[in-house]
């Protein structure tokens, strides 16, 4: 377990002391079973307002390790001056300036706002976020995949390997960008190494476990996606209001 500083980076673990008054904050980032780390982490804060991102960059490469990287960092930068939706557009024009031919490509989502006053989320790629309130769990973001195209079709089930196909991203925008405003309230966004690997239930139980123990609620996510046979890059972060 390690403290968290600003910004989160790379591989990381545990609880940060303070994120914005009255507000706390869980990250947990795991590399599994590929060759390189490539979901990334990141917050800032102002006083009463902070911006978080939670990004899973496109392969097992180190172009991908690279755009997740770059795109959680840029994201929370620029969302603190701007918006969640400022925030999406620098990362793109970051990652795609940077290395216009390149291969290193990036899901992400992002949140702007504060526990007791509501959040701004905008994401592209099947990065989610939720919200956990009352041991009740709520995806607030939609997957941009082409299985959820085909939900939306009326074609059920979509054939597994379809989840896996981004219709979104930050170096491709065949759907427009995700952006939804959510009430106050605890923040939760995972990677699909999570949340790909346990239904929402699952999410639940293990969110409510962790509070019963008095455990980390991100860890716990991330372990539970290993014992379920994930070995993608797995990461999680909840932010809720301090006890």
């Amino acid at each position: 377990m390690t403290a968290i500083e600003d910004p989160i980076r790379g591989s990381v673990s545990g609880a940060a002391p303070s994120a914005t008054p009255g507000s706390a904050i869980w990250v947990a980032v795991d590399q599994g079973a590929r060759r390189y780390g490539a979901d990334a982490t990141a917050y800032r804060r102002a006083r009463y307002r902070m911006a978080i991102a939670v990004a899973d960059g496109v392969g097992d490469s180190l172009d991908a390790a690279w755009a997740g990287q770059v795109a959680a960092d840029t994201a929370v930068r620029a969302g603190l001056g701007g918006g969640a939706l400022e925030a999406l557009a620098e990362a793109r024009d970051v990652v795609l300036s940077v290395d216009p031919a390149g291969a290193g490509d990036s899901a992400l989502v992002v949140a702007v706002g504060e526990c007791r006053t509501g959040w701004d989320v905008a994401w592209v790629g099947d990065c989610r976020a939720w919200t956990w309130r009352d041991g009740m769990l709520e995806q607030v973001t939609t997957d941009h995949t082409v299985a959820q195209r085909m939900r939306e079709l009326g074609e059920q089930p979509p054939p597994p390997a379809t989840e896996h196909v981004l219709t979104s991203s930050l170096r491709s925008r065949l759907v427009p960008d995700g952006f939804v405003r959510v009430p106050p309230g605890p923040l939760l966004l995972t990677t699909d190494g999570v949340h790909k690997s346990l239904d929402p239930a699952e999410i639940e139980a293990a969110l409510r476990d962790a509070d019963e123990r008095g455990g980390d609620p991100a860890e716990a996510l991330v372990a539970a996606a290993r014992r379920a046979g994930a070995r993608d890059n797995a990461a999680a972060v909840l932010v809720r209001a301090a006890a």
